[in-house]
């Protein structure tokens, strides 16, 4: 194939690609998600067996 060949007709339209997209040098800076911190509760409830605790269980003993 010769260069000629790859180059696009300037007669034929061009795809303008999806209307409405940007680039990302287009967008607006994005502030980060505020995430709130929870403090970690230690270990997970669990019986004697090993299995977790059911979420609707009385954690009284």
């Amino acid at each position: 194939m010769s260069a000629e060949s790859e180059r696009p007709d300037p007669d034929l339209p061009q795809d303008p690609g999806i209307p409405g997209s940007k680039s990302p040098e287009q967008l607006p800076p994005q502030d980060e998600p505020e995430v709130e911190r929870v403090p970690d509760s230690g270990l997970p409830d669990v019986d004697d067996e090993g299995q977790m605790a059911p979420e609707n269980s009385v954690h009284e003993r």
